[in-house]
């Protein structure tokens, strides 16, 4: 089973940061960045923020510990940190997955 873990950063910096810190840690295999704009509430005001999007692909069995890792990592006060179940892909691909990340302890 596999699973993308999604985030958002301020930056491409900063995407590329966690991207390389989870990946040198065998977490994840790949991570995609796209710029978008986010709009919320936090701390009371409604806000539009220039954002990048950050897909983290990885084994599910690997989630919590990308989850984990994330959080302490990540530059934001409250990052956002969501499973999306991969249910089916590539076999090549999802080999490539297993190949790229550790064993899940």
């Amino acid at each position: 089973m596999y699973s993308i873990v999604y985030t958002t950063v301020a930056s491409q910096e900063d995407a590329q940061n966690v991207a390389k810190e989870l990946i040198q840690r065998k977490l994840i295999a790949c991570a995609n960045a796209f710029k978008m704009r986010s709009t919320y509430c936090w701390e009371g005001e409604i806000t539009s923020e220039k954002e990048v999007a950050v897909l983290l692909k990885t084994k599910k069995a690997l989630v919590d510990d990308v989850i984990d890792v994330l959080t302490e990592i990540h530059p934001y006060e409250l990052p956002c940190a969501l499973e999306l179940p991969i249910k089916n892909g590539s076999r090549p691909y999802l080999n490539w997955i297993d190949s790229q990340t550790t064993q899940p302890k």
